[in-house]
């Protein structure tokens, strides 16, 4: 409920510049894929985060998540968007290292529960979706205003996510 509300506040605030801006119409055919991406960025890593917290502390948590830069590297070279260089991987590394140092031993902690890997695997599982948004927004941002983009995406998460939060009462 609280994402709901975030978004739906974001999206108002995009919307006038957007409707301001000189802007080129969706094709069809992207109307789909970005609206997707939007559910994936902004509905499913919060999703898949605040279920996470149920198993582990948010510590552990954010330094699984800080690995998110790393598969998006991975992700893009894999597919040939980018090259993998010495720079970047150290960079990288560098990031989660320095997450891991400033959470310090909070991050390892034991989660009080037995079932921690699930709530693990659940922030895998949001920090891959971001990484796959990072990348596959790529195409889209280049083709259209970031802003129009950005406003679509967060239009979509809303009515996903109002979906979701209907169940909550």
């Amino acid at each position: 409920s609280l994402a709901l509300l975030r978004y739906f506040i974001g999206f108002c605030c995009l919307l006038p510049p957007v409707l301001l801006s000189e802007r080129g119409r969706f094709e069809q055919r992207d109307l789909l894929p970005i609206g997707l991406l939007g559910i994936a960025q902004f509905g499913v890593v919060i999703i898949l985060l605040n279920y996470a917290l149920r198993f582990i502390p948010s510590a552990r948590a954010a330094l699984i998540f800080a690995a998110s830069p790393l598969m998006t590297m991975a992700l893009a070279a894999a597919l040939g968007q980018e090259r993998l260089t010495v720079a970047r991987s150290f960079g990288v590394v560098a990031t989660i290292a320095g997450v891991g140092l400033a959470l310090g031993e909070k991050a390892i902690q034991p989660g009080g529960l037995t079932d921690s890997w699930i709530g693990e695997l659940a922030v895998l599982g949001s920090a891959l979706s971001a990484a796959l948004c990072s990348v596959f927004y790529r195409p889209y941002l280049r083709k259209y205003p970031t802003l129009s983009v950005s406003a679509l995406a967060m239009l979509a998460s809303v009515l996903f996510l109002a979906v979701v939060a209907a169940g909550e009462g």
